[in-house]
């Protein structure tokens, strides 16, 4: 039996937004939506997979679990709308997961109103925030930003356009392919 996250007439069956539990307020006319997810090890048992260095107490959210999170808010807004990319993202402090504790996070996702931005594409801004947590394993009051990013959204899967503020020149991002001897 398939489960559905039902917001604002819309109904988004819950495999298709793994990354999203539910959504606490969409507001379409603002391009704003907040929504959450509480991670668990007994629940997400691929979180236990994201303990990279021995040094960690913890496995934690991994980035591209961040970015996934990032797209699925964006495609709760515009949900006509295809991912294009991805920009602007920092990993500000990593989301631990001990066992037997839940780590509930909040999901914000905005429009962004781009000066210079091109064509059919839309920037969304998103961010995951949440409780601090202690060595020990206790979740405290404050709540602190985990990882921020923007989705670019459009209409087609061609080269996006660039940005005239953007640092790189477009000749400086191209280049040529490699032969597998090359890569080898």
């Amino acid at each position: 039996m398939t489960h559905c996250l039902t917001t604002a007439g819309m109904a988004f069956p819950d495999y298709e937004l793994p990354m999203i539990q539910v959504i606490h307020l969409l507001d379409l006319d603002q391009g704003f939506i907040e929504a959450g997810r509480t991670f668990t090890q007994e629940h997400d048992l691929w979180v236990n997979d994201h303990k990279p260095f021995k040094f960690l107490k913890n496995p934690f959210i991994s980035g591209i679990m961040a970015i996934e999170t990032f797209i699925e808010a964006a495609h709760l807004l515009y949900p006509h709308l295809r991912p294009l990319g991805i920009r602007q993202v920092e990993y500000k402090d990593i989301v631990e997961c001990p066992a037997g504790v839940d780590r509930t996070t909040l999901i914000v996702c905005r429009r962004l109103d781009v000066n210079g931005a091109v064509g059919n594409e839309i920037y969304c801004q998103a961010a995951i925030s949440s409780p601090d947590i202690t060595r020990n394993g206790r979740i405290l009051d404050r709540w602190s930003t985990n990882y921020v990013g923007e989705v670019i959204l459009g209409t087609t899967n061609g080269p996006l356009n660039i940005l005239p503020d953007f640092p790189v020149e477009p000749a400086e991002i191209k280049t040529p392919a490699m032969s597998p001897e090359e890569i080898d």
